[in-house]
């Protein structure tokens, strides 16, 4: 019999581990309860405030939804997740809801962690969870924390005893990619062993979340890349490759677009010192800012925490590609282009990327602020599978609507020109509507005045449904020897202020333009003034392979959801020629040796036996594009729907003559 003094003492205890608590959300509960001392967080001390690394609480709000049971998150290495764990351990500590196991790489720094930020936090730092700490010292070890009412574990990854014992309703796990992906006498690796721990128990949780290594080797290299120790293959990405794939999307300032935050939107060009060759890093910290995918506006560093009070996380694995999403499976991406913390802006990030030269350097920026994998061909050859998805329902010859640009691109080789015609839409959309070759490059005229049949004339006045011809062209100078016939060719009547020259630059040799498309300074042939193009290589390769190809099943994924696709759409004509989508397989981007230095870039020149002509031609294409948008738009501004684009718009130069 429980004698009169011991009941209430007794009714309070059991009171303490059987009571109903609703479960409040996590970032208000952190910070009302949470204070982080200078030792714990040295940058940001005093009471916890979520919205200093913002996209960290995701995690938060993964762990109250009961729809998902595992959080994959790869990051960069300002997101914020380990602190955001632990605050998340407090939190199940002061709610009582189970043991919790915490991983990392190596038992050291499993235990470092402990005494260093974990149990400060919870003797000290958390005011609201006093009640569980025990009295004796004893009770909170290096490895485990025998608090009231439940566990905490930790442990290092590699020993395969300490993660398969213990069945935890809680597990955590940082730094993945340091684990070994194979433990020694081939058991499972640490992350697998980790899912059986929960497999019995409802309302398991698992959290694991690193930078990533490498990315899944391409089918062609998996032989090669067998043969190399596990541990560089990662496991990070190809956890989240098989999740739900959420990525953060935020409005723009000025035409409140949501979008993801990428490294091809950070606009730094133009902080060059007056040499127009050097980099000024001063500028570079000051001028850096994000270009809206859509309405092009400048968006600068102190736009970036008002967008981010604006988040929203999107799925974008909806089961468009080989990696089908698995149920109950979170996963997400972050990176330092939404970090708040100094030392992360866009102009610091930009600086960290032109200074970096060695290969070490450049990987450790992709995976230690970007948040991306390092992999040995980052753009391999474009699979032929992935081109002919590009294929629409309009024939060669053909254009589904009316173009505001219709173009006539040509490269010339040594006895053979190839040509391809595209049309571009005002929202950027470009259809590849034709191509061939001559030997004769005169035989372009008649492709330029070819009309091209319009599908559809939706939005287009009567008086104006005329099948249009190609009004403007580009045309690669060539080698050298063909400098001259190919300069004849576009003063020659009929050519004249029609076809224009041009030559790409890549590497170095940018950083003398201004511009991604600039006119050299010798302007004239014959006696006669001729605007001759000079264009970024590299960019407009990028444009081409990484974000229209690249990107096809992110595009397609925001399409299906009625919402603005990431990048413009780049469509093939139904049924292509498979010399055509061959050449469009030729590009390779990778590391490679360039005037007696490894680079990272676009090779020069495709595998032996491959042929890039016609790739040549639609990168003259986008840099025709990227002339032409801002005019187009212009004119949209001062009278109403531009109509098609002719050379009189493209050539600006104050020496142009007029049509011969």
């Amino acid at each position: 019999m429980i004698s009169a003094p011991v009941k209430p003492w007794m009714d309070g205890l059991f009171s303490l581990y059987f009571e109903l608590r609703e479960l409040l959300p996590v970032a208000p509960w952190a910070r009302d309860n949470i204070v982080l001392s200078k030792e714990i967080s040295p940058a940001h001390p005093g009471p916890f405030d979520p919205e200093v690394a913002p996209l960290s609480t995701v995690l938060f709000d993964w762990y109250l939804d009961p729809q998902w049971r595992e959080f994959i998150g790869v990051k960069s290495s300002q997101a914020g997740f380990t602190q955001a764990a632990l605050v998340l351990i407090c939190y199940i500590i002061e709610h009582q809801l189970g043991h919790v196991l915490f991983a990392m790489d190596a038992a050291g720094r499993a235990k470092d962690l402990n005494n260093e930020r974990l149990k400060p936090m919870i003797t000290d730092g958390c005011k609201s969870i006093g009640r569980f700490v025990p009295e004796s010292e004893d009770k909170l070890q290096n490895m485990v924390l025998l608090l009231k009412g439940l566990k905490v574990w930790l442990a290092g990854a590699k020993s395969a005893g300490q993660l398969a014992s213990r069945t935890i309703p809680n597990i955590f796990g940082d730094e993945v990619d340091e684990w070994e992906e194979e433990l020694r006498g081939g058991e499972s690796n640490a992350l697998d062993l980790l899912r059986d721990r929960g497999k019995l128990i409802e309302g398991f949780k698992m959290a694991v979340f690193s930078k990533p290594r490498n990315a899944p080797a391409p089918d062609s290299e998996k032989n090669a890349r067998a043969k190399r120790r596990k541990k560089d293959q990662g496991i990070i990405w190809q956890e989240y490759l098989t999740g739900s794939r959420h990525h953060c999307f935020v409005p723009c300032p000025f035409c409140d677009h949501y979008q993801e935050l990428v490294w091809e939107q950070v606009r730094f060009g133009h902080c060059r010192n007056d040499d127009g060759k050097s980099w000024d890093y001063r500028r570079m910290l000051s001028e850096t800012y994000y270009e809206c995918v859509k309405c092009r506006g400048h968006i600068l560093e102190h736009h970036k925490r008002e967008m981010l009070a604006r988040r929203e996380w999107r799925q974008t694995n909806l089961g468009q590609d080989d990696y089908k999403p698995i149920p109950r499976k979170f996963s997400c991406h972050a990176s330092d282009l939404y970090s708040l913390f100094a030392g992360s802006g866009w102009g610091d990030l930009a600086v960290e990327y032109v200074s970096a030269r060695s290969t070490s350097q450049k990987r450790k920026f992709r995976r230690s602020r970007l948040g991306l994998p390092v992999e040995e061909k980052v753009i391999a050859a474009a699979r032929l599978a992935t081109i002919l998805k590009l294929q629409g329902k309009y024939l060669r010859g053909q254009i589904p609507r009316r173009p505001v640009l219709l173009a006539l691109l040509a490269d010339v080789q040594q006895s053979v020109v190839k040509w391809l015609k595209v049309g571009f839409l005002l929202d950027g959309t470009c259809y590849v509507v034709d191509f061939g070759a001559t030997e004769d490059e005169r035989d372009l005229l008649g492709e330029l005045n070819k009309p091209v049949k319009v599908l559809d004339w939706v939005d287009t006045p009567e008086h104006l449904r005329v099948d249009p011809v190609c009004k403007v062209g580009l045309i690669d100078e060539g080698d050298g020897k063909s400098t001259k016939r190919i300069l004849d060719l576009c003063t020659t009547r009929g050519f004249y202020k029609r076809l224009f020259p041009c030559k790409g630059r890549g590497g170095r040799q940018t950083e003398h333009m201004k511009d991604r498309v600039t006119v050299q300074k010798n302007r004239t042939h014959r006696g006669l003034p001729l605007a001759r193009y000079l264009m970024d290589h590299e960019y407009f390769l990028d444009e081409i392979y990484e974000d229209r190809i690249g990107r096809f099943d992110e595009i397609a994924t925001a399409e299906a959801r009625g919402e603005q696709p990431p990048v413009p759409r780049l469509w093939l004509f139904a049924e292509p020629d498979s010399a055509l989508c061959q050449e469009f397989c030729a590009e390779t981007k990778d590391w490679h040796v360039e005037a007696g230095a490894l680079v990272f870039g676009w090779q020069p020149k495709p595998p032996s036996g491959m042929h890039n002509d016609y790739s040549d031609c639609l990168k003259e294409g986008m840099a025709l594009w990227y002339m032409a948008r801002p005019l187009l738009l212009k004119k949209l501004a001062g009278a109403g729907r531009p109509q098609e684009t002719s050379a009189a718009d493209i050539d600006t130069d104050e020496d142009a003559a007029p049509d011969a």
